[in-house]
């Protein structure tokens, strides 16, 4: 959960930052920096994508001892935060399309 929330986190920032970017008409200073923060949510993706692999493998361990309707959910809710970074992800990769253009 806390690597899908900083990847978020990061996407906020980088939309505060675009914000100033526009007053600064996109200088080379400002790409720079956007391109920096945007792979900072590349790393956090990947780090939350490998959490959700250990994760998963965890609870396949111990999906004996648990009801089925609990493991689903489980499983379920990790879809929904894996979604969630993801989703910041998706955003930072439109964001340097869109300080490139």
């Amino acid at each position: 959960i806390q690597t899908a929330v900083q990847a978020c986190k990061h996407v906020q920032r980088i939309i505060t930052e675009l914000d100033h970017a526009q007053k600064l008409y996109f200088c080379a200073n400002v790409h720079a920096k956007m391109k920096t923060m945007i792979q900072e949510i590349d790393t956090l993706e990947h780090t939350n994508d490998t959490q959700q692999l250990h994760l998963r493998k965890l609870i396949k361990k111990h999906e004996h001892t648990q009801s089925t309707i609990d493991t689903l959910f489980t499983y379920k809710i990790l879809d929904r935060i894996g979604f969630l970074a993801d989703c910041a992800h998706h955003v930072g990769a439109r964001l340097i399309i869109l300080t490139t253009a």
